[in-house]
């Protein structure tokens, strides 16, 4: 998708991270990066907190 096709990194990492993310929690997946000062970048990852298995399975049927 366009999404991921922006995601101009020079590794395959991240970008693995963020399909990770979009196939565990699709639209609900937190996937940021800020660059702040010269050096430095913040990554903010995420997405739904479950408190049990049967939770996570009943938001992913398709599992």
């Amino acid at each position: 998708n366009e999404e991921s096709k922006s995601l101009k990194i020079g590794g395959m990492g991240l970008k693995n991270v963020y399909l990770r993310l979009k196939l565990l929690y699709g639209e609900e997946s937190i996937f940021e990066i800020e660059n702040t000062l010269p050096q430095r970048t913040i990554f903010i990852l995420g997405g739904p907190i479950y408190t049990s298995k049967e939770e996570y399975y009943e938001h992913n049927p398709k599992l």
